[in-house]
């Protein structure tokens, strides 16, 4: 307790004597209990302590190059890029702007929008509960002896819907399509057909989906799917009888000493102080609003239900503390994962398909992986390669070229990390031994 309130004590001073300048007080970082870093946390964000100039070495330019070209050329206002090599942060740094409006610069602290990369983190958090023995991934989802066997989701007329298990939903192999469209992407359609007012919870969209026939049997057809991201949500939920989010971050994150990651908020005005603004490469498009207000609203900006999509799509993060998990999950040995081998091997080996790998979206002959996460004001990219080197790239500008804009990351990623000779000798998840570190407080964005 004593070291808790000394450490607010710490930030209090250092707001003081900033008076009017940098030092801005984060709501992500004062939460419930007055303690740094979230709800019932007690650390600060490594982010925090991390400046743009602690990554400006000579070594890194061929990074910085190959970030602003791609912003260049898709017209991206900001993005944030972290690169680990062999289980040290070696460059971590916000280039563009946060806010373009108000000039806003990104600084490794700034919280993106990470999309479908959320998939990844729900699938640890469910392979965490298979090594706790709470959940084995053949336990079937629904039905008198499944996990979701609440009256509420005992609707379904197709019984195939008593065949899916943690499994399919984990490798989109479960059932569903979106040859109608994405449930997840159309709250307001949905409230509509079920009389039921805005917003929605996850347990109202499935409800939703279990009025229609599976369109394939559970295992025969690969289908991504954001829903069964959701409904895996809902499992973690009943098993651990905590709140989603709760359980990632108490057990998986704050461990690690992750303290700034969430689930985001629909509304710019709703987000997270040091959270950035979302943009698109061509100017905002309009849809209707998610909270029933029935106004027209750009699409990043209260268009998408980002809680409603919570485990398939829902997180925010700096690239920096994703960096943090993705070392932890590798497969390397200088940060002991959190998961045993015999689950990452699982979570990257095809089960019924060649693609359907767990969490992760893709991985290659060479031993690569990867996942992609993109949706209208964002796009992600974490790419764990096989020579030990984990690097992310957040952006907070969508393209209507997604497929072509994740190539070209990964291409001047590659060969930007592959031109440099020498990296910085310090692990910026420890302070550099060239300066000592004050937590800087994110500049909020009004």
């Amino acid at each position: 307790m004593v070291g808790r309130v000394a450490r607010f004590g710490i930030l209090l001073i250092l707001l003081l004597l900033a008076g009017s300048g940098d030092f801005r007080l984060s709501s992500s970082a004062i939460a419930d209990g007055n303690e740094p870093g979230g709800a019932s946390s007690a650390g600060i964000p490594v982010s925090w302590k991390i400046t743009n100039d602690y990554s400006s070495f000579p070594a890194c330019h061929y990074i910085d190059e190959a970030v602003q070209h791609i912003m260049h050329k898709y017209n991206v206002r900001g993005a944030s890029v972290a690169v680990a090599v062999k289980g040290r942060l070696v460059y971590a740094k916000g280039l563009g702007f946060a806010d373009a409006e108000k000039q806003v610069p990104v600084s490794p602290a700034h919280l993106f929008r990470v999309a479908s990369v959320s998939k990844l983190i729900t699938a640890v958090a469910i392979m965490k509960l298979v090594e706790q023995g709470k959940l084995r991934l053949n336990d079937h989802v629904f039905g008198s002896f499944g996990i979701l066997n609440d009256s509420i989701y005992r609707i379904y007329r197709d019984k195939r819907y008593e065949r899916i298990t943690v499994d399919h939903l984990l490798r989109h192999v479960a059932g569903f399509s979106t040859r109608y469209g994405d449930p997840a992407f159309n709250p307001v359609a949905v409230a509509k057909i079920l009389h039921k007012d805005l917003p929605l919870k996850s347990s109202d969209l499935i409800v939703f989906a279990l009025h229609y026939p599976l369109a394939s049997l559970p295992g025969h057809r690969y289908a991504y799917s954001n829903l069964g991201y959701i409904i895996l949500g809902e499992v973690i939920e009943k098993v651990t009888q905590m709140p989603y989010e709760q359980f990632v971050q108490t057990q998986i994150l704050y461990p690690l000493g992750i303290y700034d990651m969430h689930i985001g908020k629909s509304f710019f005005a709703q987000r997270y102080p040091n959270e950035v603004k979302y943009y698109e490469q061509y100017g905002p498009r309009l849809s209707p609003a998610v909270d029933g207000s029935e106004e027209q609203v750009e699409r990043a900006n209260g268009g998408i239900d980002i809680p409603l999509l919570g485990p398939a799509g829902g997180w925010i993060a700096s690239s920096p503390e994703l960096a943090m998990l993705m070392l932890r999950i590798d497969g390397f040995p200088e940060k002991p994962d959190i998961l045993s081998s015999e689950s990452i091997a699982i979570m990257t080996s095809a089960g019924y398909f060649e693609d359907d790998l767990l969490g992760w979206m893709g991985k290659d002959k060479e031993d690569n992986w990867w996942r992609t996460g993109t949706m209208t004001g964002t796009l992600a990219h974490v790419m764990r390669r096989n020579d030990n080197i984990v690097w992310i790239v957040i952006l907070n500008t969508s393209s209507p070229r997604r497929n072509t804009l994740h190539s070209e990351i990964v291409r001047h990623m590659n060969m930007a990390i592959d031109s440099v000779q020498s990296w910085p000798p310090f692990d910026l998840l420890n302070p550099p031994p060239f300066t000592s570190i004050s937590p800087k407080v994110p500049e909020k964005i009004n």
